[in-house]
């Protein structure tokens, strides 16, 4: 996603497995996009926003608090209005089918 401050790039990963391999591979492709466009982006990982899912974050909710500062909450107002993102963040997405749903 483009905009006017920054980029958006959104990494979709249906099922959290190793956070830390995820975050980290989301910040190299953030870091290659940037250098790429010369411009500021900032990495969203979007995540299916199930039962599991949350317990898969819970033991790194540390982690992800200071690799995504971003909250989900914020980063949907930010999508959804239009206005800068200002950093990295995670979002939880609903997904229709998925079990566990919150």
């Amino acid at each position: 996603m483009s905009g006017p401050k920054e980029v958006i790039h959104i990494e979709i990963e249906r099922i959290l497995v190793d956070v830390q391999a995820q975050l980290r591979s989301g910040h190299l492709k953030r870091q290659v996009l940037a250098e790429r466009l010369q411009r500021t982006v900032h990495f969203v990982l979007a995540v299916a926003d199930t039962r599991a899912n949350h317990a898969r974050a819970a033991p790194v909710v540390d982690l992800l608090a200071r690799a995504l500062p971003v909250t989900s909450r914020d980063a949907w107002a930010a999508i959804r209005s239009g206005t800068s993102l200002g950093g990295d963040g995670i979002l939880f997405v609903r997904v229709p089918g998925a079990s566990g749903g919150r």
